[in-house]
């Protein structure tokens, strides 16, 4: 039988069953290139995969930034439906693509998508940064809105570095045989 087309849902069982067994990655690698062809998305998936220990022991930050995030998709929410009173219809469609970013990034984050914690933690920077340069004054809501952005950046930051130590797409390290190495 030769190899086929990797897919995702069944080799990320497979990384979790291997690593419940005991089975080192380099092992569950090995495993899973026999299989399927794609090496570099077979790496990907088990550096992006966070090993049970990491989850439980970042569980707590997770689930304080996914309730932060969860506070800003509200008051993000309630401002826009405000905004959106006010403008022309496809003007408020597109100020709704906001709050929708923002429950993306909830629904990846509660996945443990490991790709999503960098792009959120610099999405929350360029928001924080934004509203410090374009706002005049700064009064108690844009202080507490841009405290929020930088908490979330640096939870979002610290947790991608702890659980997702070598998930590093444009620097895998590789052997001599094209192989990568974990």
């Amino acid at each position: 039988m030769g190899k086929k087309e990797l897919d995702k849902k069944t080799a990320v069982k497979i990384i979790t069953g291997g690593r419940d067994q005991g089975k080192t990655d380099q092992e569950i690698y090995a495993g899973l290139s026999e299989s399927y062809l794609d090496k570099k998305a077979i790496a990907l998936l088990i550096t992006g995969t966070p090993k049970p220990e990491d989850k439980k022991r970042y569980k707590i930050l997770n689930t304080i930034l996914v309730v932060v995030l969860s506070l800003g998709f509200l008051a993000n929410l309630i401002a826009m439906i405000g905004l959106i009173s006010r403008m022309h219809k496809s003007a408020g469609i597109l100020v709704l693509l906001f709050p929708l970013l923002s429950l993306f990034f909830i629904y990846e984050i509660i996945k443990y998508n490991a790709a999503i914690y960098r792009f959120c933690g610099g999405f929350a920077l360029i928001g924080a940064f934004q509203t410090l340069t374009q706002s005049k004054e700064l009064d108690a809501v844009l202080l507490t809105g841009m405290f929020f952005s930088l908490l979330v950046a640096m939870l979002a930051f610290y947790i991608d570095a702890k659980m997702f130590p070598d998930y590093k797409p444009r620097n895998l390290k590789q052997n001599g045989n094209g192989d990568y190495n974990f």
